[in-house]
């Protein structure tokens, strides 16, 4: 026997049950509160041709794809994410009537190198971009949605920490380091490597302001005071411009009532490739790593023919749902239905018709024909958590039964429309 058909592939998972409700009902939560703030849906293939991606220059085609070739010898790859094929279609798809374009997506992606601490190389990935727009207020309007999205799944104490790409490559610009050590810098300085920082920089001939920034630049989280502290210690109009752009950001997000799940870490510098302003990630407890993330990528339309302002999040359903549960020690989501109604071969039709009238009240019914005893069918019952048995017994009886209480009340077929679950 070939074992192989028995597992799944390494970061690819089945979703069942309980799990699957959450997943699905969460997706459901989402799309109605996106559209409820007027972006609109789109979905793109799961498999694009590889230029889109390698075209967008992220890194993410050449590390993290999964690659194919085509009946024609064309290189195709599964999307890695969805920021990108939304910039193709609003690039490439799009009126010039329709801008800024609000868009919104939750859809399968596949990166062959994100894997591990839980992550999954096949996840679901839901979020929204605008296009079309250098207003400030519309970054603000993609994190307040970032944190409406993380508050409608049940996620409750979280994060979203700001960055601003130009204030980093500001710095830089006044080191005078080439791009070799500007790339080691900058990891050092994500992850937090204060004294490889330190040692990187000791002897360098530059400004002795510019090298404490940089020094100190691992430790600059916080708020506005933070950023007001900070500014007075820049020392060039991008280093300026940046602060500015964070300080009057945060007014905005003060306005949207988000305030209190914002910081500010100008020590972010991670994944710098086509984003150019103001990034975010958000963070919550039990994972060690961000479940959400996003930014300003003004130069990323232009690759596909049109150039276009634009900004947008997204983030990993699956794992926002097991940090959910991680956090809460219990799932979110509920029972596959409320209530089973079970029959002998007598009660089949009558157990036909009250299935039918429960769901006119909006109730989920499962029917279960009786093969193995009444005390069976209670034990499955009691396996889904369903506390209320309907048994329809034949004549146009109804036996409703209690498993909680262990009481049986009977009603007649006719008066299905009162009974309580």
């Amino acid at each position: 026997m070939n074992k192989w058909k028995l597992y799944n592939p390494e970061g690819m998972q089945d979703i069942l049950n309980e799990n699957c409700y959450m997943k699905r009902n969460a997706e459901e939560i989402l799309r109605k509160m996106y559209l409820a703030n007027g972006f609109m849906e789109i979905e793109t293939p799961l498999v694009e041709f590889y230029d889109v991606f390698s075209a967008a220059g992220s890194g993410t085609a050449m590390q993290s794809t999964y690659k194919m070739i085509d009946e024609k010898g064309r290189i195709l790859t599964v999307r890695p994410d969805m920021t990108i094929p939304a910039a193709r279609v609003a690039a490439t798809k799009l009126r010039d009537d329709r801008f800024p374009a609000k868009l919104f997506y939750t859809g399968k992606c596949m990166r062959s190198d994100d894997f591990g601490g839980g992550r999954q190389k096949e996840f679901t990935q839901s979020g929204v971009e605008i296009i079309g727009s250098k207003s400030l207020f519309y970054d603000a309007l993609v994190i307040a949605t970032a944190v409406g999205a993380l508050q409608a799944i049940g996620m409750e104490e979280f994060i979203i920490e700001l960055g601003q790409v130009d204030f980093f490559k500001g710095l830089m610009e006044l080191t005078g380091l080439g791009d070799d050590d500007s790339e080691k810098i900058r990891k050092m300085i994500d992850s937090k490597d204060f004294f490889g920082v330190e040692e990187m920089l000791f002897g360098r001939q530059m400004d002795d302001g510019v090298k404490n920034l940089l020094l100190n630049l691992p430790s600059y989280y916080g708020k506005r005071e933070m950023l007001q502290d900070v500014r007075e210690k820049a020392s060039s109009s991008r280093l300026l411009g940046s602060i500015d752009e964070l300080l009057g950001l945060l007014d905005i997000l003060d306005d949207f009532g988000v305030s209190d799940y914002i910081s500010v870490d100008l020590g972010m510098v991670k994944r710098l490739d086509y984003y150019t302003g103001i990034i975010f990630r958000g963070m919550t407890y039990g994972m060690g790593f961000p479940i959400l993330g996003g930014g300003r990528y003004d130069t990323l339309c232009e690759k596909f023919g049109k150039p276009m302002a634009a900004t947008g999040f997204s983030f990993g359903l699956d794992m926002a749902l097991t940090a959910i549960y991680r956090n809460k020690g219990e799932t979110t989501g509920g029972i596959s239905c409320d209530s089973i109604i079970c029959f002998g071969e007598d009660g089949r039709r009558d157990a036909l018709k009250a299935a039918a009238a429960l769901k006119l009240q909006q109730l989920r019914v499962e029917l279960i024909p009786i093969e193995n005893g009444l005390e069976a069918v209670r034990v499955y019952a009691d396996a889904k958590g369903i506390k209320g048995l309907l048994h329809a017994a034949g004549n146009g009886i109804i036996e409703a039964m209690d498993l909680e209480k262990g009481t049986v009340s009977t009603a007649d077929l006719g008066d299905m429309g009162d009974v309580e679950l």
